[in-house]
């Protein structure tokens, strides 16, 4: 008989439950599975992974396991997604009643971004959660904590931002991030925001904030006609069981390959497409979108039907008008891809079709293997499929 100790928070389930307090897990005689791409917890000894519906908030736990023999204790993570539980009625938790709930944040406090009596300066700690899969800061996680600084300190309202990317932070540094105001007028400011731990410049980012009363309110640009999310497949994460940013965001595939369909199927005019959200956080906002415009090294790996992507040079943001959203529409364009360097914009829309931003960025194109972490500069025999016109 195993079960399950939870060694971290779990919100929800009719209260916390956190420390080293037990929580038993229906159904587990034998053996515990762990969703092979995305991490969900299965409790369906001899049957193999059990699906979970949609339905209910991202509840993110560390938990182990312990048998009864004299076998090593092992420790997990695992996501349970939004889940409306299987009609067999099995509850994942073992827990009857409340289904599990995670209490929803703001953009701050999911990158952990804090302010200090400096009403100039913030902080936030790089933890596996704000990472990508090679273990440093995902540049759209910087972004973010930068415009959400910019925000802070100006109390205005991000219209664009661009962030430089100059060297790489990782889990257990703490960032600090420092606004410079360099000028303020009656309707806009002109900021500047720097990263650094320690001495070491992490990123860059350069600002205008501000909003002015004009009565026109129009985008020329229209989403790509893709099925809603619930009808798109999910895209499960590249190397199962990690904890990374890319643990705590959902995507499905509206007009994109899954892993095991991408090599040599390139995306046709280097367009693809992703339905996203964070199930962790309340509504959207500028830092929020920060963080999923940073996908022009997916679009990457879709324009050349190969595992490939890349490293962020830069990161531009450019807001329109936010409206709250479940769904975020990434529509993503790859431009090309020369000496090296890819460069692409990323469309974001909201479910009613609201242009709510643009991002752009140029990347250093890389290549990887499909379920290790790592990358390889460049793929010597590497060819692009020949693409079939209509």
């Amino acid at each position: 008989m195993l079960r399950v100790v939870a060694v971290n928070k779990i919100v929800g389930l009719g209260g916390e439950v956190g420390g080293d307090a037990e929580v038993p897990i229906a159904g587990c005689e034998g053996e515990i599975w762990t969703h092979p791409v995305v991490g969900h917890l299965w409790n369906q000894p001899g049957q193999g992974p059990q699906a979970l519906r949609d339905g209910f908030n991202l509840c993110r736990f560390g938990f182990f396991y312990e048998a009864e023999e004299n076998e090593v204790a092992q420790r997990h993570t695992a996501s349970l997604t939004r889940a409306d539980w299987v009609s067999s009625g099995s509850n994942p938790i073992g827990v009857v009643g409340e289904s599990p709930r995670v209490r929803p944040v703001d953009a701050r406090e999911f990158l952990g971004l804090e302010a200090t009596h400096n009403p100039n300066r913030w902080h936030f700690e790089v933890t596996p959660g704000l990472c990508t899969s090679g273990g440093f800061l995902f540049g759209g996680c910087g972004l973010g904590a930068a415009i959400a600084a910019l925000e802070g300190t100006t109390g205005r309202p991000a219209v664009w931002a661009t962030a430089q990317y100059l060297s790489y932070a990782k889990p257990g540094s703490v960032v600090d991030v420092d606004v410079t105001v360099a000028i303020s007028g009656r309707h806009s400011t002109q900021a500047r925001a720097v990263g650094h731990v320690a001495d070491q410049e992490i990123f860059t980012v350069n600002a205008a904030l501000g909003a002015r009363d004009l009565d026109v309110h129009q985008s020329f640009v229209l989403p790509p006609d893709v099925p809603a999310p619930d009808d798109c497949d999910r895209r499960p994460m590249r190397i199962p069981g990690e904890e990374s940013i890319m643990s705590r965001l959902d995507m499905r595939l509206a007009s994109a390959r899954p892993w095991d369909d991408l090599e040599g199927h390139p995306a046709p005019g280097g367009r693809s497409s992703l339905w996203a959200r964070i199930p962790e956080l309340l509504d959207p906002s500028a830092a929020t979108l920060a963080i999923l415009g940073d996908y022009v090294p997916f679009g990457i790996g879709q324009a050349l039907g190969a595992f490939a992507g890349g490293n962020s040079l830069d990161n531009t943001l450019r807001v329109l008008r936010i409206v709250p959203t479940e769904w975020v529409l990434l529509d993503i364009q790859i431009e090309g891809i020369e000496h090296g360097f890819g460069h692409g914009t990323v469309r974001l829309f909201a479910e009613d079709g609201t242009l709510m931003a643009t991002a752009s960025q140029s990347t250093i194109v890389r290549f990887w293997e499909p379920f290790e972490p790592g990358t390889r500069p460049f793929a010597s025999s590497f060819s692009l499929p020949t693409q079939e016109t209509s």
